[in-house]
């Protein structure tokens, strides 16, 4: 039985591509370098933040080049990323889920003060585009009970070490946890925790690419995903 739940960010709870191709278009012509479309992105997009950043720049950049990036790239996704929104059905979806009692989690890929940021205006609550003080928030966040994202206290998934630590700050075993994404890194993280994996449809991976990784859990509609979380026979 489902006891709790972590969600990706990125392609699970928002549709952040416009403000992640926005941000990235804008940095790649700051440095004269060519721009991606959003398919060239969706291979990207799951990625850890310096992983991101290598991929979307050119062959051959430079140790410095890439780090230059990675700074532009923090300044101006600043700029557009609380213009994120949910997915249709999403929002209502988490409100069922913590009026009937669960602790619902976020965790991404992205920089944790973006994290933050995101799960205050998700949660409808002010946010202050890259605030020095997010960085240090690991606690409740809106109506996230935990809201993290990559910093120097854990490695970026899919390594487990992030979502065992909510599992036992939760009290809880890894098994009774549902781990939900939309990517590989998100099914090969639930897979390295021990958690249920669920994968959703909407995001940035296809329903057959999710079925080719042996994925047994998936949901199409928010519904779906209700369903599965409430399912007495989910593994």
């Amino acid at each position: 039985m489902i006891k709790a739940i972590i969600l990706d960010l990125d392609g699970t709870v928002g549709y952040t591509m416009p403000q992640l191709q926005t941000a990235m278009n804008e940095t790649l012509r700051s440095f004269g370098y060519p721009e991606h479309t959003v398919e060239e992105l969706y291979q990207w997009v799951n990625l850890h933040a310096r992983e991101w950043i290598e991929g979307c720049l050119p062959d051959g950049c430079t140790e410095d080049q890439i780090l230059a990036a990675q700074k532009k790239y923090n300044e101006v996704y600043g700029k557009y990323y609380l213009d994120t929104e949910y997915y249709p059905g999403v929002e209502a979806l988490l409100h069922k889920w913590i009026g009937e009692g669960y602790p619902v989690c976020m965790m991404s890929n992205k920089t944790h003060n973006h994290v933050v940021g995101l799960a205050k205006k998700l949660s409808r609550l002010p946010a202050i585009p890259d605030d020095p003080a997010d960085m240090t928030e690991f606690g409740r966040v809106g109506i996230f009970t935990l809201a993290w994202g990559v910093s120097d206290r854990f490695p970026p998934k899919p390594n487990p070490a992030s979502s065992l630590a909510i599992a036992e700050i939760l009290g809880l075993e890894p098994s009774e946890i549902a781990f939900i994404g939309d990517s590989e890194v998100d099914v090969n993280t639930a897979r390295n925790a021990g958690m249920v994996g669920i994968s959703v449809t909407w995001g940035y991976r296809p329903r057959a690419f999710h079925e080719a990784m042996g994925v047994k859990n998936l949901a199409d509609t928010p519904g779906e995903l209700d369903a599965l979380i409430h399912s007495p026979d989910i593994r």
